[in-house]
């Protein structure tokens, strides 16, 4: 995306969400605003897909699936 397309927006996270993010931002090679938007677009997809009553699966190691439980 362009430089025009975003907003420049204040936050208030907790100093243990801000620590997470900057950590996944760093884990990713990324920054802590893309990690922010992509929690915001992953959340999203999460709520289509419990309006749709779709159910969110994750498939562990050993190829077993669990629910994940949305609230």
């Amino acid at each position: 995306m362009s430089e025009a397309a975003f907003k420049k927006v204040t936050v208030n996270l907790s100093n243990d969400n801000l620590e997470t993010a900057k950590r996944i931002a760093s884990d990713i090679g990324s920054t802590v605003t893309a990690v922010i938007n992509n929690a915001i677009q992953m959340e999203s997809f999460v709520q289509k897909a419990k309006a749709n009553g779709e159910k969110i699966l994750i498939e562990d190691a050993d190829g077993k699936l669990r629910q994940v439980i949305i609230r």
